[in-house]
């Protein structure tokens, strides 16, 4: 769960981004409340933005317009971004979210910091400069193009894995067998 103050924060720094999205604002997702976005920032975001309490996020993260996903890195979240060839900008609140976070951004380079992870869970806040500069740094900037072409290597080396001969599929072949012999 996050804070109405984080809320704002994210809102305002896609406000100031520029750049179009898609929020999926739970029920409950802030201590028990839904967002209540201002009248004043839907109006100034309503060209770019759309909101809604739920998506089917395979879908819409396999969508070809989509070009990051900002997420808390829970683990079926981040295998999903990894298995479509998305970028994630982490934004981890609890347990293996930190970690699943850490290992996009530091070991397999297909994402970008908003800041330091350890300084957002101990402050339970992001700046509104924060979003912007990962945006910016994911759309414009040499570091992101490269961040989205290990995104697009680890999808193929996902998608080998699990085609025949693949080393996924061999292995659950093995087991379906083990447990057919037995």
């Amino acid at each position: 769960l996050v804070s109405s103050q984080q809320i704002e924060e994210i809102a305002f720094g896609l406000e100031d981004s520029g750049f179009p999205f898609l929020w999926v604002t739970r029920p409950n997702m802030m201590y028990g409340q839904s967002p209540n976005f201002s009248i004043h920032f839907l109006e100034r975001v309503k060209e770019r933005a759309y909101f809604v309490d739920w998506a089917p996020q395979l879908d819409v993260l396999a969508h070809t317009s989509v070009g990051g996903f900002l997420t808390h890195c829970g683990w079926n979240s981040t295998l999903e971004s990894i298995s479509l060839g998305i970028p994630i900008i982490p934004y981890p609140v609890l347990m293996d979210q930190v970690t699943n976070a850490k290992f996009v951004v530091d070991i397999w380079k297909i994402g970008i910091r908003i800041k330091s992870q350890i300084d957002m869970l101990k402050k339970n806040k992001l700046e509104i400069n924060d979003m912007k500069y990962a945006l910016k740094v994911l759309f414009h900037e040499e570091e992101g193009r490269q961040i989205r072409k290990r995104a697009e290597n680890l999808r193929d080396a996902a998608r080998k894995a699990i085609q025949v001969g693949g080393t996924s599929h061999d292995d659950i072949e093995k087991f379906i067998q083990v447990v057919r012999s037995t």
